[in-house]
């Protein structure tokens, strides 16, 4: 996982873009594209920001989120919408193509959930603050499931 920031070269907005995929270039651009972007660079560093503690674990909060979306996006054989989407098919019993990924996901979601306020209440007591990129380093990996799903069953 990596952090990248877009700059919109028309109204010169900085957007922080997760990318969780090998293929940053193609997934660079489909958020650009979601985000509404057509003319933009891609920022090679970090822009200075100075945030209050709040600020900042408001951005840690954003950036948690932000990991866990872009997996459910990239999860399953078809991707969901956001994890929201995702996991309203856990309790799914007759959606036998959505419902493991769905159940694999809430799992995942948990455990980016637990990282993070790990990683919070460490800083919050003294430890040294993250970085986002330290802290995106250590977010848990997401594994896909084995794909051995009946697709005739839906």
């Amino acid at each position: 996982m990596e952090n990248f920031w877009l700059k919109d070269n028309v109204t010169g907005a900085i957007y922080s873009v997760v990318v969780v995929t090998e293929d940053a270039k193609t997934e660079l651009e489909k958020k650009a594209s979601i985000i509404g972007l057509t003319d933009y660079d891609v920022l090679d560093e970090a822009p200075t920001i100075i945030r209050t503690d709040e600020e900042k674990i408001n951005r840690f909060r954003e950036l948690t989120s932000e990991v866990i979306d872009s997996v459910a996006m990239l999860a399953g054989p078809f991707g969901f919408d956001n994890i929201l989407s995702a996991v309203s098919y856990a309790a799914d019993d007759q959606d036998s193509v959505n419902q493991p990924h769905a159940i694999a996901l809430v799992a995942y979601r948990r455990n980016c959930w637990v990282y993070a306020r790990v990683q919070l209440l460490a800083w919050q007591k003294g430890g040294p603050e993250p970085t986002e990129k330290e802290f995106l380093a250590g977010m848990p990996e997401y594994r896909e499931i084995e794909d051995k799903i009946d697709l005739l069953r839906i």
